[in-house]
């Protein structure tokens, strides 16, 4: 089974009344069976003019990456966010597959860019 979810920022820890803490990770994979996969498709929110983004792409991408190779080798397939409108975007995102193993892209079109956009 492969199962798609979006990335968040952190990974804020839940506190239990026995006072065991467990990630979200941890409490998502409680969910399904443990041979499960997961897409985690992070989202490019700069652009959007809708306040402060807490963590840029760049830090999305080294979380995710971080999180495949420590926590869940086998589980977690990343994908990419990709904004035409980033500087260098083509570049980041080849190295981001050919050096860092990331399978796909996040393209979300009501940032504000259009899907057909050349630089795509």
């Amino acid at each position: 089974m492969t199962f798609c979810l979006h990335a968040t920022a952190e990974a804020t820890p839940f506190v239990y009344p026995d006072s065991y803490e467990r990630s979200r990770s941890e409490i998502v994979r409680g969910f399904y069976p443990k041979e499960s996969r997961f897409i985690v498709l992070p989202m490019d929110m700069t652009k959007m003019n809708a306040g402060k983004v807490e963590a840029r792409d760049q830090r999305q991408h080294a979380e995710l990456a971080a999180l495949r190779d420590a926590a869940y080798p086998k589980a977690v397939i990343p994908f990419a966010a990709v904004d035409p409108r980033q500087d260098n975007i083509v570049e980041k995102t080849i190295a981001l597959i050919e050096q860092n193993d990331f399978r796909g892209l996040k393209l979300y079109p009501p940032t504000g860019y259009h899907p057909d956009d050349r630089r795509l």
